[in-house]
């Protein structure tokens, strides 16, 4: 639940990034969210109680507390129940994440340094309206501004961006903690068989609570918005090192992969490499956006299908962790993880990939190329089984949206 929606969410800061004019895509999105709201608000006021129960002045208050804590998580349980699963949420707006991940690749460094500079102006002016008077819808939607501005700033690679990024990260943390203290009250109210006694002092805690985190949001407000938006914005995107490792690679590959039922034994490896990826874009013409970290490696690939089967344009560029962690909650359910075994055979490289999870079972030898004529000669060992190099079922792509094809799943 709260991956689903964290995704939506991260979604949505993105979308004002690159696409800020798009409201019915923002809308969607939107809506996607609030249907699992529920779940969340019931789940963060049980939280917010049991996190309160140790700043009781005595041991009785804290008794009461947790009776009522444990009033509000029954309720939790209730309301979750209901609540439908968030897998086919993200399977409705798989589409629109798509749409949002594709625009933020494609989109230059001044339109982004834009699209900073105007969340970082909006939110400043939340915050303005919260000093002037901080009533909890003031603060709250100062909260939601900060939000996106944080989920935006992940999203940028370079040391600058991360050195705002602790910042806005601090005030967005105290106003979500006076967020979750509005709703553990709206929680309270809407319990008909809490104890009295113990919403009470739950209550008087969380006035208490309240009264300080406020001050430190203004505080921390003060420090954070204290720039000019588009001087902001060009500090965000400013680079600070250009590493040799950071070059992107650009080519063709050339492959041909057949499935694997048996691994032999007698077949020495020379390798073990650990991979996890995610499809954040795909599209029916056979354009692929890919994220993989494989041995602590994080890289973003664009695969585009050529008319000769077996060959792709491939673009490849390393990413920063934040980076890859934000593309990967886009990318929602699209994954894979496999173990990736290299073989040396007759002067050639085989890739083995024994796939885990979902995919359990099944097992693809890869062979790269350098040219078409040598794909064509090669002649594969006997442990290869059916050849599945024009098979789109079996493209990564393919396998991380729809699972293992009827054949091999039975």
């Amino acid at each position: 639940m709260h991956r689903a929606r964290q995704a939506l969410t991260v979604t949505r800061s993105l979308l004002r990034l690159v696409d800020s004019e798009n409201d019915e895509l923002d809308h969607l999105i939107r809506d996607a969210a609030r249907s699992l709201g529920g779940a969340r608000d019931a789940h963060v006021a049980t939280e917010t109680a049991e996190g309160l129960l140790d700043r009781a002045s005595s041991e009785k208050q804290r008794r009461r507390m947790e009776r009522a804590a444990l009033a509000l998580r029954d309720a939790a349980s209730a309301v979750a129940e209901e609540t439908p699963d968030p897998v086919p949420t993200l399977d409705d707006t798989r589409e629109a994440r798509a749409i949002v991940s594709a625009k933020l690749v494609a989109s230059d460094e001044a339109a982004v340094a834009e699209g900073i500079a105007m969340s970082y102006g909006e939110a400043r002016r939340r915050m303005k309206r919260a000093i002037k008077k901080p009533s909890s819808k003031r603060l709250h939607a100062w909260r939601k501004s900060t939000r996106h501005l944080r989920n935006q700033l992940r999203a940028l690679p370079n040391a600058k961006a991360n050195k705002q990024l602790k910042r806005v990260t601090r005030l967005t943390d105290c106003l979500g903690e006076l967020q979750d203290l509005d709703v553990l009250e709206r929680a309270l109210d809407g319990l008909s068989d809490a104890p009295k006694k113990g919403s009470s002092a739950l209550r008087d805690v969380s006035a208490a609570r309240r009264a300080k985190l406020r001050q430190r949001a203004l505080k921390l407000g003060t420090k954070v918005f204290d720039e000019k938006s588009r001087k902001f914005g060009k500090h965000a995107l400013a680079p600070v090192e250009k590493p040799a490792a950071a070059a992107s690679r650009v080519g063709i590959e050339i492959e041909r992969r057949f499935l694997v039922e048996r691994f032999p034994r007698d077949v020495r490896t020379t390798a073990e490499i650990q991979i996890r990826q995610a499809y954040v874009a795909s599209d029916p013409l056979g354009v692929h956006v890919r994220i993989r970290e494989a041995d602590g490696t994080r890289t973003l690939t664009t695969k585009a299908d050529r008319e000769t089967l077996g060959e792709r344009s491939e673009i490849e560029t390393p990413v920063s962790r934040k980076v890859f962690d934000g593309l990967w909650i886009l990318a929602g359910t699209r994954t894979i993880e496999k173990r990736r075994s290299i073989v040396k055979w007759r002067r050639r490289v085989i890739e083995v990939d024994v796939f885990r999870g979902p995919l359990d079972g099944l097992v693809i030898a890869e062979v790269e190329f350098d040219s078409r004529e040598e794909a064509q000669a090669f002649e594969p060992p006997a442990w290869f089984g059916a050849e599945i190099t024009d098979d789109p079922r079996y493209r990564n792509a393919s396998l991380a949206a729809q699972g293992l094809p009827g054949a091999v799943a039975s």
